[in-house]
């Protein structure tokens, strides 16, 4: 049995200053920490990247701005962190990172039984892939350092709904 990284959305629309839904300094900051974690988890277990590849009429741009349009710039993983040829890169097309993707099976492929979290946004996409990650049994713990949203009070605020509500090991 081994352990998964999943690296959610740490793309050029979120993380870089000329993405289109650019989150601030606060995603730029936890780019070492992922890093980190990278070069740990690529030694013996499974890095996953979790991103957004949306339809150029994809319905949640009724609520964002379009972003991370499947194959374009803003869909790409910041250089700094770029996926390697070991490495999985699953395209997701809404915050859960289990929904009509196909991460579930990859995890069950590859023998994970425990996932670790990083990434962008924590009251979003982070928590909505990490509930889903514990509701399917697996122990899920979150990077506090890895992760980042827009203000520190939504980061805050899903950290503690992960921990108290949901039982994941926030670290």
């Amino acid at each position: 049995m081994k352990k998964a990284l999943l690296v959610i959305d740490m793309l050029n629309d979120f993380i870089n200053p000329k993405g289109n839904l650019y989150i601030g300094e606060s995603g730029e900051k936890i780019i070492p920490f992922i890093k980190e974690r990278i070069t740990e988890f690529r030694k013996n277990d499974k890095v996953i990247y979790l991103c957004d590849a949306h339809a150029d009429d994809d319905k949640e741009f009724k609520d964002w701005p379009p972003h991370a349009i499947k194959g374009s710039w803003g869909a790409q993983v910041v250089d700094e962190i770029a996926p390697q040829p070991e490495d999985t890169v699953v395209e997701k097309k809404t915050y859960d990172g289990f929904i009509k993707t196909e991460l579930e099976s990859i995890l069950e492929k590859e023998n994970v039984s425990e996932i670790y979290v990083v990434g962008v946004l924590t009251n979003i996409c982070v928590l909505y892939t990490s509930a889903h990650a514990k509701m399917l049994g697996y122990p899920v713990t979150v990077y506090r350092k890895g992760c980042a949203s827009i203000t520190p009070e939504k980061h805050e605020w899903a950290l503690k709904e992960m921990s108290e509500s949901l039982k994941i090991e926030v670290l």
